[in-house]
């Protein structure tokens, strides 16, 4: 059985539990096309996905005919659904590398934005998501759900300002990999860690590019979540609090069973 994404709170709507985290939020969220008649184009977070589910070309051809409308550039978030048989394929990459740039106001994406009920968080599929922050050198916030077959490349982005990986388990190359990126706008920095039984091989070693701050001048929150090696992750914490904006940063603890959190805890949570 696969990691689960809580289902949506009672009184609201699927998209208000899955996005109240996130950039989109701020924004109402659309489905396209089906709300076309109703929605703002502007102002609006427009989402895809492929609603027969498995790989119908149903998603790729959304995506196609929302870059071709004469309003896509002032889009300025997109979320991204299931683009079609998620739990076995990964995500087009290419195409979004080569479609997303025609929205040149875009500013937000949710990749893989689904509850459990679609697509259990440990059997999304992905494959290396280097190639979309190399294509939107302005994005500004990045999410991805899911980690299986996930990978990223170290790379400077002068624009992201929050990045986060949701996951049941996050791979170490992963980990590392986000350590080793210049970023030197990022504000926000959240990690699922996960467990070992859905790929979290992550050690605190792995976290010491990112606790140690030279990459990220900027980071003032900070989250290391769903963790089972939460003890470790709180001890290299307490050791690591010295970023230049960490007088009023907050951070998003990895729940531990038997540590507090340390000393140095910021008062501004």
């Amino acid at each position: 059985m696969g990691v689960k994404v809580p289902r949506p709170h009672p009184g609201g709507s699927a998209h208000d539990d899955r996005l109240a985290h996130h950039h989109v939020r701020r924004q109402a969220v659309a489905d396209y096309p089906n709300d076309l008649g109703k929605a703002k184009r502007a102002g609006t977070a427009w989402r895809l996905e492929d609603t027969d589910y498995d790989d119908s070309g149903e998603f790729r051809e959304r995506l196609t005919a929302l870059a071709a409308e004469e309003w896509a550039d002032k889009v300025e978030a997109i979320v991204i659904g299931n683009w079609g048989g998620a739990y076995e394929s990964a995500p087009p990459i290419g195409l979004l590398a080569e479609l997303l740039p025609r929205f040149t106001s875009l500013k937000a994406l949710f990749l893989g934005e689904m509850t459990y009920e679609e697509c259990e968080i440990s059997w999304i599929v992905h494959t290396d998501i280097t190639p979309l922050l190399e294509a939107l050198p302005r994005l500004e916030t990045l999410t991805v759900r899911g980690a299986s077959g996930l990978g990223l490349k170290p790379l400077r982005h002068e624009h992201l300002r929050e990045f986060t990986i949701e996951s049941g388990g996050l791979p170490a190359e992963v980990v590392r990999a986000v350590g080793e990126c210049d970023l030197p706008a990022l504000t926000h920095l959240e990690l699922w860690l996960g467990t070992g039984n859905y790929g979290g091989d992550a050690d605190v070693d792995d976290l010491a590019p990112i606790l140690n701050g030279t990459r990220l001048p900027a980071l003032t929150s900070l989250g290391l979540r769903d963790s089972e090696i939460a003890d470790q992750v709180a001890a290299a914490l307490a050791g690591a609090l010295w970023w230049p904006g960490c007088a009023g940063w907050t951070c998003r603890w990895a729940c531990s069973p038997t540590r507090a959190p340390p000393r140095c805890w910021p008062a501004s949570r």
